[in-house]
């Protein structure tokens, strides 16, 4: 059987299933940077963080539209956008901090910088985020900054050569960032 395009039918296509993105801006703002990509082979992982950038995190039902508009199977789409750790299905903290446990971060004193993100961002042992959901905390295996272990990557800026008080420091800054932030509101 043919799909709209002429190509495979799709199985959302079979299925009669249609997927809508969400009303809104974000729906208008990510339709405009994904038209460019439609047809571009292996322009999956761009759409994907496009969409993330966009909604701040990837909905089935907009994992759905792109496999629908792409034409690529959702199987494919779902099961990319959770291999990746920089990837979410649901909505995170404003500030998602990415800790790396390799080997390197840990023998340089990862395990103390990550107690002290931990006190400083509010964070209790065995949970993943702060009470205020200001900060959500994961551990990667890797963040590729060998070289300036212990590392975390926050949101898109990373931050190496850790220790107790460069870590507290961090999450402090932010803290006053979001408090300047409140009061100008």
């Amino acid at each position: 059987m043919a799909g709209k395009n002429g190509g495979r039918l799709t199985r959302a296509e079979a299925e009669g299933v249609s997927y809508k993105l969400p009303d809104g801006e974000q729906s208008k703002v990510f339709e405009e940077g994904f038209r460019p990509l439609r047809d571009e082979p292996g322009a999956l992982l761009e759409m994907l963080y496009l969409a993330q950038e966009s909604f701040g995190c990837l909905p089935k039902a907009v994992l759905g539209w792109i496999a629908q508009e792409a034409k690529i199977p959702r199987s494919e789409v779902f099961s990319t956008a959770t291999f990746y750790s920089l990837f979410s299905l649901k909505p995170e903290a404003k500030y998602i901090i990415r800790a790396c446990d390799c080997l390197s971060c840990y023998l340089n004193g990862g395990k103390v910088a990550l107690a002290a993100i931990r006190d400083a961002a509010g964070i209790p042992e065995g949970k993943t985020a702060s009470e205020d959901s200001l900060f959500s905390l994961e551990t990667v295996s890797c963040l590729g900054l060998c070289d300036q272990s212990p590392a975390i990557m926050i949101n898109q800026d990373r931050y190496g050569l850790l220790d107790a008080d460069k870590a507290r420091h961090i999450i402090a800054s932010l803290r006053s960032k979001e408090s300047i932030k409140e009061g100008n509101q």
